[in-house]
């Protein structure tokens, strides 16, 4: 019943697919410094991970947010009088992965896949640093939106958080941006394009990684933009 949406100015949205409403806007301070390529929600339904032109992605947990979903759920006035919520900072954050452009992010359970320019996927898990928070919070504040004035949450402190790599999944002829990986519904099969044509596919059961299966078209000789196993 939601829908999240991710976008050239810096924001993800969450919106109400019965009432129409735009619940909450994620952006600001704490948030995406350039435009937002690709966001995923976790299995629980609980958090969300988003990535960017920034080299940053971040984590953004709902669970607090539980009342305003229900409400946004039985909203029968205008869609444009709902009184949308803005979350400027992200519970986690980290540019420590990458240093390009992050195009693509999933959830695995509780870990995230990550992709930037450089041929590699990364399999790693977000580690809180509490030593790194900062922002200390803030009382609620009102400012002025496209859909009127919307509240905020008091700022929760946020720090650039540290990453555990666990695996890599290394390939070739992948060195252009927003070229998508692409996951099976039981995030065991893993798929991705390459400039040239071919798709390499990993069993992302296997650890260490084992050798990918390659899979070409004599004829196709174009960048494969996305992947997606059944």
């Amino acid at each position: 019943r939601m829908l999240f949406s991710a976008s050239k100015d810096e924001a993800i949205r969450v919106w109400d697919l019965r009432s129409g409403v735009c619940i909450m806007i994620l952006a600001g301070t704490g948030g995406h410094k350039n435009e937002v390529l690709s966001c995923d929600l976790h299995p629980s339904g609980l958090r969300l991970a988003s990535c960017g032109m920034d080299n940053t992605v971040c984590v953004w947990e709902l669970e607090r947010h539980a009342q305003l979903f229900e409400e946004a759920a039985v909203w029968e006035g205008p869609p444009g009088r709902f009184e949308t919520r803005f979350v400027t900072y992200a519970d986690f954050s980290t540019h420590l992965v990458h240093s390009n452009y992050v195009d693509c992010v999933r959830w695995v359970g509780d870990l995230l896949l990550t992709k930037s320019v450089d041929s590699r996927i990364l399999m790693w898990r977000p580690v809180e640093d509490a030593t790194r928070q900062r922002a200390a919070p803030q009382p609620p504040g009102w400012f002025e939106s496209s859909t009127g004035l919307s509240k905020t949450l008091p700022l929760y402190p946020y720090g650039t958080g540290d990453a555990e790599l666990l695996q890599q999944y290394v390939f070739a002829d992948c060195s252009i941006w927003f070229m998508r990986f692409g996951l099976d519904l039981g995030c065991s099969t893993l798929a991705v394009g390459t400039v040239d044509g071919r798709v390499y596919v990993w069993d992302t059961r296997a650890s260490p990684p084992t050798a990918p299966l390659r899979l070409s078209l004599p004829r196709c000789k174009r960048p494969v933009r996305m992947a997606s196993p059944s």
